[in-house]
């Protein structure tokens, strides 16, 4: 199975494309125009994403890292960044300016994938957002989206057929 992203449109923050199986438009995707991967034919694996405790569609690269401690570690960074912040903020709320600044996020490892999601803001992970086109970098009813396009891919796999995904510029 060969999946083509063509992407017809290119703003600061977002690349908006479509995505064709077999030359049927499927749905609509949208990528951060700052973090995303060139152009060029690559391959889909199923495999387990340990910070999202789930089988995703992974797109293998040479430069992502698909190194899952990695992205466990930064995520349990960031995760416990957020509940210090949120515990002082219970114990003194009246005294919200003496706290210290929340500590800055470290972005997520690149691991491009195909995603659900909303906007691609803040998103530096290489996620391929699946969905119907709303706006420049907004998709909306992406995890039904997502829900059809994982089912043609695990079908696809377990019937011994390849996954491939074609990015290119119109």
């Amino acid at each position: 199975m060969n999946i083509i992203i063509t992407r017809i449109r290119k703003t600061t923050i977002a690349l908006d494309g479509r995505l064709t199986i077999d030359g049927k438009h499927i749905c609509d995707t949208t990528e951060n125009a700052d973090c995303h991967l060139p152009e060029g034919r690559y391959t889909i694996r199923l495999d387990k994403c340990r910070v999202r405790s789930r089988i995703v569609p992974l797109i293998v690269s040479p430069d992502s890292c698909h190194d899952c401690p990695l992205c466990k570690r930064t995520a349990n960074k960031n995760e416990k960044a957020a509940m210090s912040l949120i515990d002082r903020l219970d114990k003194c709320p009246e005294e919200e300016d003496l706290l210290p600044s929340h500590p800055k996020k470290l972005p997520m490892p690149f691991c491009p994938r195909l995603a659900f999601g909303n906007g691609v803001c803040n998103r530096t992970d290489g996620a391929i957002l699946v969905g119907t086109y709303r706006s420049n970098g907004l998709v909306i009813h992406s995890k039904q989206t997502f829900d059809n396009l994982y089912e043609r891919i695990r079908k696809a796999v377990e019937r011994g057929r390849g996954v491939t995904i074609t990015i290119h510029n119109a």
